[in-house]
């Protein structure tokens, strides 16, 4: 191999390595350039079989991120808290030194069912099934039976009566939508923790006999077995251990899922709303979910590739997810089709899509307007008739007002409010909206508003601040809002005014009146 000259320099007599440098660079380029032909000619072939054999398949990069979201998520949604560190929360109690500034009247709690199998029976459940029913070592749990259920008046739609309440306390296969014993315990130890938030302030402060838990605490249910049962088991932690007491404070239910009859004392009735059906289609045709739908489009897609079905053949994203998530709650896998599984990445993707879907369906015109009727007739209508008692100095109200119902009470009911939660709540979720009265009114009481004002905790934070309401509206770190204020924002706006739930439904406009 011949070598190029090398030449020295005269003056120096130094060797002139300058064209053994550029050789050697030329040859590395070449090299490089080869090698990186080699790679892709590579690339190309392998690309070429996979599309041209079915059995060739590219295992996806794991997506640590999204495993680790899905892992946390799933764990939030369970309510797991409740198998380790118990129940914990803020209700009953202010901050600073507003426990003395202020008197605590009345507490209104809206909360989702606990823990239940899929509601849905879907290729997803195929050879899925959980046990339900109560280990028999667990007595009190059979003090379930000693409570009474008692329909309300005014419901507006005649309920199924062969609907089975209680399925059964011995081990069985669950039912779609039935709930676990992880139900039941959630809402057990729910009660318990809320006895003991309001033992010494509303409790044997207004409750001293036995007779008095009747009086002053009201249970509405909506009429599906996993809200009753959860209503039910909730009531065990909530009252004293006496069958006597249990059997007089009725599980009062009404038909539907939106809470559709209004408490004891108010006399008001809910009216349907005829149209509810057409408006909830109407929402559904916004452009933005159908811009939603395509930006997931590629996530469905792969779940279909799994099943070998059409992504228009696949249910509903919550419908997917609702079977993940409760397989996660269990500590099952989940699914697999043959040799394909669903893989946590790919659950991840398809729970953000069932957030993304839940909170555009919650953020409608439907959704708002089916919460007004229990907003307005139950919720306010209560506060205001503990107002007017108190001016008469009665003190015959009820105390506790509890409601079971599900997410999708829950969620629109917070977007009414204002302060809607943008992703699927956990199982026992609560809501709870307290009245507080000043025991020394100040001036503000001249503005009109009077002493009364309005807190709000979800799943025992604080959430009253996060209400969009002027700064004036609040008082003690905004962790209370003024009665009169809380009130004026859910009666006037966009779908909030009194007469919105008539105009849009299309009732005949009468001459009852709101508080």
């Amino acid at each position: 191999m011949s070598t190029p000259d090398v030449k020295t320099t005269p003056t120096s007599g130094r060797v002139n390595m300058k064209p053994v440098f550029d050789a050697w660079r030329r040859k590395s380029v070449r090299r490089v350039a080869l090698a990186l032909l080699i790679i892709f000619t590579i690339i190309v072939v392998f690309n070429i079989l996979a599309v041209s054999s079915p059995e060739v398949h590219v295992a996806p990069l794991p997506d640590n991120t999204h495993v680790k979201l899905f892992l946390r998520r799933s764990h939030e949604y369970c309510n797991d808290i409740w198998d380790t560190k118990g129940v914990s929360g803020k209700e009953g109690y202010l901050p600073f030194e507003g426990n003395k500034q202020y008197e605590l009247l009345q507490v209104h709690m809206i909360a989702r069912h606990g823990d239940r199998s899929p509601v849905y029976d879907t290729f997803l459940s195929k050879g899925f099934q959980l046990s339900c029913g109560l280990p028999k070592q667990e007595n009190h749990w059979a003090s379930l039976s000693n409570f009474v259920v008692k329909r309300l008046s005014g419901s507006g739609i005649t309920p199924q009566e062969d609907i089975d309440l209680f399925p059964g306390f011995s081990e069985h296969s669950c039912q779609p939508g039935e709930l676990t014993h992880r139900g039941y315990k959630q809402h057990f130890q729910l009660g318990q923790f809320l006895r003991k938030q309001y033992n010494g302030r509303l409790i044997n402060k207004a409750i001293k006999r036995d007779s008095d838990w009747t009086k002053n605490v009201f249970i509405h249910s909506t009429y599906y077995p996993r809200t009753l049962a959860s209503a039910a088991s909730f009531l065990l932690g909530f009252l004293p251990n006496k069958t006597s007491i249990r059997k007089s404070v009725p599980i009062n239910y009404s038909q539907g899922t939106n809470l559709y009859s209004p408490p004891r004392g108010v006399t008001l009735t809910y009216r349907w709303c005829t149209r509810l059906r057409e408006i909830t289609k109407t929402d559904s045709q916004n452009p933005e979910v159908q811009a939603g739908k395509m930006f997931y489009s590629d996530v469905m897609q792969t779940l279909g590739d799994i099943y070998k079905k059409s992504p228009s053949k696949l249910p509903e994203p919550t419908v997917i997810v609702d079977n993940f998530l409760v397989r996660m709650c269990h500590k099952e896998k989940l699914p697999c089709y043959k040799h394909q599984c669903v893989r946590l990445a790919l659950a991840y993707r398809l729970l953000e899509y069932a957030d993304w879907t839940i909170e555009h369906k919650y953020t409608t015109t439907s959704s708002i307007l089916m919460m007004q009727q229990f907003m307005y007739n139950s919720i306010l209508k209560k506060m205001f008739e503990v107002t007017d008692k108190l001016a008469l100095g009665q003190n015959d109200y009820d105390k506790f007002l509890f409601y079971f119902a599900h997410d999708s009470t829950v969620t629109p009911l917070m977007t009414l409010l204002g302060i809607p939660p943008k992703k699927w709540i956990p199982y026992a979720s609560r809501l709870v909206i307290e009245l507080w009265r000043e025991t020394s009114p100040s001036q503000a009481d001249a503005t009109g508003y009077g002493p009364y004002y309005v807190r709000i905790l979800f799943n025992g934070l604080g959430y009253t601040q996060k209400l969009p309401l002027p700064e004036n509206s609040f008082v003690l770190v905004k962790d209370l809002v003024k009665l009169r204020a809380f009130k004026n924002f859910l009666t006037t706006g966009k779908f909030r005014e009194k007469n919105s739930y008539d105009r849009e439904c299309g009732i005949i406009t009468t001459s009852t009146q709101l508080v």
